[in-house]
């Protein structure tokens, strides 16, 4: 996908829409079917975090502050998404208040940091737990 649109995806049931620290070029809202977001998809045992219905964003996280992946996403039935780029994501959010821009900002940065925390805590929980 290309350019600065919003546009429709299709997915299989069980295809990768994007893996845990891929670029984040794209923002996307179910419109039909059920995303799982993981973490360690690709391991023996990975870890499903949430399942996004109709409605439901995901990926925009990556879109705010030029991150890696967070998690994966996989279509966990066959889906309809839109997706916007990160380019037409950044061209609505010029066009946003800069009061509410920097509310968003600050607001996604808090996210992102809970994210973080709550992934180094849930490793350090597992390197406990072979401890035993």
């Amino acid at each position: 996908m290309s350019g600065g649109k919003i546009k429709k995806r299709v997915f299989g049931q069980g295809e990768v829409i994007f893996e845990e620290g891929g670029p984040g070029d794209y923002a996307y809202m179910v419109m039909q079917g059920e995303i799982g977001i993981y973490k360690n998809l690709r391991s023996e045992a990975p870890l499903r975090l949430a399942i996004l219905y109709k409605g439901d964003i995901f990926g925009e996280m990556a879109l705010f502050d030029a991150s890696a992946r967070a998690a994966s996403a996989k279509s966990d039935t066959e889906s309809i998404c839109l997706a916007v780029s990160k380019q037409e994501f950044d061209r609505r959010l010029d066009d946003t208040d800069p009061i509410i821009k920097s509310m968003m900002q600050c607001m996604m940065g808090r996210v992102r940091s809970i994210s973080d925390e709550a992934e180094r805590l849930r490793k350090k929980a597992g390197s406990l737990g072979n401890m035993e």
